[in-house]
């Protein structure tokens, strides 16, 4: 049997957040499948966080709701073989589209206050340069993922460096 890319977004989507963390993906909100950002494209997945704000006392305690959301929106990029810098280049152009809809659109209509966009590629393998990427880009995650006997396994990559760094002069 082959595993496609539509099958680790279905897999991904059909899953409960809670099991998806057991096997080391980090997913949180609502997710949306095969989302049309304008002529920006088509993101396979995209999750949705949707956070009340508390107004601060004089205290600085939190205890009081106040008009207006915050929300974190999370744009998946599934690569059923390698990450390689176009796929980045994709998830970007995914984030510029959002961004911009945000901004003008949900920021009004919706009493919008904050948000934030964060980028996740996830594939089964990664181009040697990519294994840098989330280094330089604070709302980048990359998963390395592994289909077997046992079923789909998360791992996520960060800080990576080289054996042998530094100068030599």
């Amino acid at each position: 049997m082959r595993f496609l890319e539509k099958d680790l977004e279905d897999i991904i989507h059909s899953t409960s957040n809670r099991q998806l963390e057991d096997r080391g993906l980090i997913i949180k909100g609502f997710k949306l499948r095969q989302v049309r950002i304008g002529n920006y494209g088509v993101a396979d997945l995209i999750t949705i966080q949707k956070f009340a704000n508390l107004m601060k006392n004089q205290e600085g305690k939190e205890n009081s709701y106040c008009n207006g959301h915050r929300i974190k929106v999370t744009i998946f990029e599934l690569k059923k073989d390698q990450i390689t810098s176009k796929t980045l280049s994709q998830a970007l152009r995914y984030f510029k589209g959002v961004s911009e809809y945000i901004n003008s659109v949900v920021v009004d209509k919706y009493e919008l206050l904050d948000y934030d966009i964060d980028l996740v590629l996830i594939g089964s393998r990664i181009e040697s340069d990519m294994y840098y990427a989330g280094d330089f880009f604070d709302n980048l995650t990359i998963y390395k993922y592994e289909y077997n006997l046992n079923g789909l396994y998360f791992k996520k990559l960060n800080n990576y460096s080289l054996v042998e760094n530094g100068f030599k002069l």
